[in-house]
């Protein structure tokens, strides 16, 4: 009941009549990137998200993490070109709602970008609730997050 609740309303889900298909900016055989339906966080700003609906990237088939994964290829170079870093994050809670997967791709200045993950890492070390239980912050550098973490795990 949850499920198809949640499928029904998706806003991500290409096939659902709440999708804005206006915002699209290109889309392969799994995946496709958007702008946001929201207020984007900074000019630039856009969202990797899947053409079905999966919760989280770590519940991702290989072949669709593949392709998510060339995306943030692209985009990292196409910002990179404008000498600007790209910060990408998903952030998977509530994942017994079934929520439409969805990767921020966040461009920022050089200077700024160095210094983004000492930022995040800072601000998830303070903070309490959701993120208290588990050890609050895993370093996932040049691992791959779907070895990383758990399946069925929340994390940002």
């Amino acid at each position: 009941m949850k499920l198809e609740r949640s499928l029904e309303g998706c806003e991500y889900c290409i096939d659902s009549k709440n999708m804005l298909k206006h915002l699209i900016v290109s889309y392969g055989s799994k995946v496709y990137v958007a702008l946001p339906a929201k207020k984007s966080l900074v000019k630039g700003h856009c969202i990797i998200t899947t053409l079905q609906h999966n919760t989280c990237v770590t519940s991702l088939d290989e072949d669709i993490w593949e392709e998510i994964l060339n995306y943030r290829k692209i985009i990292t170079q196409f910002f990179n070109c404008q000498n600007k870093d790209v910060v990408f994050f998903e952030t998977a809670t509530r994942l017994h709602r079934y929520p439409h997967m969805v990767i921020n791709c966040v461009p920022l200045p050089r200077d700024i970008g160095d210094m983004a993950s000492i930022y995040f890492k800072k601000a998830l070390l303070e903070c309490e609730a959701e993120w208290s239980m588990n050890k609050k912050v895993v370093d996932l550098k040049g691992k791959n997050i779907r070895k990383g973490v758990p399946k069925g795990l929340p994390y940002f």
